[in-house]
């Protein structure tokens, strides 16, 4: 015991050593130090090597509300030995992909689905024969892993996948988002990997502020009188045409350290309530329905406001600026009759009050002073602060709503989504992401599962006019007890139907089989709100024709499936109709992914083969702390903590 004091002084001098130079590198660093994008060559016996980067050609084509793209990825082999590289590759989180193919030497192979397993011993096999070969995997709903072997000496190969998508409709708004980076998610493991057992799915990150070669080109056929396209994340090129727009980025070399993000909005007048689209494919019908309530204004309810802000380390620097900036907004919209309260968290939550204040100048300023107070560091345990939101004392006659700003930046959803939909609360959930790269398919799904909305704040100098929109959809009554009048055998998606608020959409994808009567010529569709029932009548005689509904509905079947995990369906009977789906429609999935193999020997038992590890490059709002549970303030009180407790035990013992 007598050498407590020395060891516990040479332990806190050790973390506050670390603590302080982590400070001092993230605050010294100059920006040109800061790597290249490229391929992180792991070979034996020697030293690492970074190799130029992938570079990317991604065509998407928009016809009124569905989205087909194809992204090509160029892997460069300079060297003199073959490679096997491994990239993470960021898709939207509603994409349907179901084509994959690999390009060497003008030769065309094209990808095959299976299952997961299967896939994964078909690639080992011809990677170990020296056969060309790729395998597509999905990792998460907006994250999926792309290897491809036996690369050959100084010599290319591409690999395209393609995927079906429905464009966003928000805040009065269309709106296409394509992830081009990845930002680190906060207690990932391996369980919500979908079984990828052999590598984590956190990617290799490097410094932000880098440029990957990109070429990216949307053709947007809108279908109506549309305002020309916008990007508020990136600067692109618009050039008109009769009845269409095409957009590119102004510069090849772009930054891949955010969401590119385009937007359109229709000309006064014009906004639709009303869409639909139909398909044939095998027989079976597929019919694609866009409903968007009537902004009808009713009585504001009093409400509880409960606003939840994320002082994680992932949220350091302009993302939490913005997060303070609207809690404070949030603060403003209270009046009279209302009540509130705050809660910070980051590795544990703390709450302002017990119970919720009323909204008196006093108790907003305290809570304005609380907001301002916080500081990013910690890790995102966002289960907590949701337990802590939930389990606060009610106010009678009082409409709960939790306004939860964050970054989403977790791995562990699925631990979130089932605490959303065990709490069977009253509350309403409205998530508002912050940051250039948030978790967008965890925010929506956390959102739609607590029945509310999510909205995304790509820019601090949007936060006041997209809060306000919020609020405004806030204010107006939802709808709810959703009823669609489909025939008896038509089989659509969600099948639980969510709230809605005003303004903001509900897609519905139904199939009918081969040989089914036909849809009629309308739809019915009964609602409830404050202001009383809602009945509508919507035309289907003239649906538009549109390409991928097929494999959308799939999705969206896939998806419904996978929900039901979190609400305690049967794991072995969601397996199978999964893989049956997924197979069917040849789609990737957590069950089934994309191999495609060459029948040429490419390398004999001679050569040797190198891994590459792709360097994703990081948000431009990420620090180098934000994936871990401490970040170097904590470190430094810890060792700080430490230090006292050794001088107070030496004192003693001496």
């Amino acid at each position: 015991m007598k050498h407590l004091p020395v060891w516990m002084r040479w332990w806190m001098g050790a973390v506050v050593v670390m603590a302080a130079g982590a400070l001092a590198a993230d605050e010294t660093k100059p920006p040109n130090e800061t790597p290249a994008a490229g391929l992180m060559v792991h070979a034996a016996n020697a030293p690492e090597s970074l190799l130029p980067a992938t570079r990317s050609e991604i065509e998407i084509e928009v016809s009124g509300l569905v989205a087909h793209a194809r992204v090509v990825q160029h892997y460069t082999n300079p060297g003199a030995q073959f490679l096997e590289g491994i990239y993470r590759l960021p898709l939207p989180a509603d994409s349907a992909v179901y084509a994959m193919r690999i390009v060497l030497d003008g030769r065309v192979i094209e990808g095959e689905i299976r299952e997961r397993e299967a896939a994964r011993i078909e690639y080992a096999a011809a990677r170990s024969a020296g056969l060309a070969t790729a395998l597509v995997e999905q990792q998460k709903l907006d994250l999926f892993k792309t290897s491809v072997a036996n690369i050959p000496p100084h010599s290319e190969i591409r690999i395209e996948i393609e995927y079906f998508q429905t464009i966003a409709w928000h805040a009065g708004r269309f709106g296409l988002v394509l992830p081009l980076t990845i930002r680190p998610r906060y207690g990932d493991h391996a369980e919500d990997d979908f079984a990828a057992l052999l590598d984590p799915t956190t990617p290799m990150l490097r410094s932000a502020g880098l440029t990957l070669p990109l070429s990216l080109r949307v053709q947007l056929t809108p279908g109506m009188a549309v305002q020309p396209p916008e990007s508020p994340s990136h600067a692109v090129r618009v050039q008109p045409f009769a009845n269409r727009y095409e957009v590119t980025l102004a510069g090849e070399a772009v930054p891949a350290d955010r969401d590119f993000v385009l937007t359109w909005q229709p000309l006064p007048g014009t906004a639709p309530n009303f869409a639909s689209f139909a398909e044939t494919v095998d027989g079976a019908q597929y019919l694609s329905v866009l409903v968007v309530p009537p902004a009808q204004r009713g009585p504001r309810l009093p409400r509880e406001l409960i606003i939840v802000l994320d002082s994680s380390g992932s949220m350091s620097g302009a993302a939490f600026t913005g997060a303070q900036h609207a809690a404070q907004f949030a603060l403003s919209t209270l009046t009279a009759g209302d009540y509130f309260n705050v809660i910070d968290f980051d590795s544990s939550a703390t709450a302002l009050a017990p119970v919720s204040l009323s909204a008196q100048a006093a108790d907003r300023q305290r809570a304005s002073d609380f907001i301002a107070s916080r500081q990013a560091d910690g890790g995102t345990e966002i289960a907590g602060a949701l337990a802590l939101a939930m389990g606060l004392p009610a106010i009678s006659q009082r409409l709960r709503q939790l306004v939860f700003i964050t970054d989403g930046a977790v791995g562990n959803e699925a631990d979130i989504y089932q605490s959303i939909v065990a709490a069977d609360s009253a509350a309403r959930l409205f998530m508002v992401g912050i940051g250039n790269a948030p978790n967008r398919a965890f925010l929506r799904r956390a959102a739609e599962l607590g029945h509310g909305v999510a909205t995304v704040i790509e820019s601090t100098a949007a936060i006041d006019r997209d809060l306000s929109a919020l609020f405004r959809q806030i204010d107006t009554p939802q709808l709810t007890d959703l009823q669609i009048d489909w025939p008896s055998n038509a089989e659509s998606y969600p099948r639980q139907l969510p709230d809605l608020y005003a303004g903001e959409p509900l897609w519905l994808t139904t199939r009918l089989d081969p040989g089914a009567k036909a849809i009629s010529s309308t739809l019915g569709v009964k609602a409830t709100s404050a202001s009383g029932g809602l009945k509508l009548t919507l035309p289907l005689a003239h649906a538009t024709a549109a390409n991928g509904l097929a494999k959308i509905w799939a999705r969206r079947k896939i998806q419904s499936l996978e929900d039901g995990l979190t609400l305690g369906a049967d794991a072995e009977q969601v397996r199978n109709q999964v893989l049956a789906t997924a197979l069917t429609h040849h789609l990737v999935s957590r069950y089934t992914s994309f191999v495609a193999v060459e029948k040429v020997l490419r390398r004999d038992d001679q050569a040797a083969l190198v891994r590459a590890d792709f360097a994703n490059p990081a948000p431009a709002d990420a620090i180098a702390f934000g994936n871990t549970a401490l970040g170097w303030r904590a470190q430094l009180l810890y060792g700080l903590m430490l230090l006292l407790a050794a001088t107070l035990i030496g004192w003693r013992a001496r």
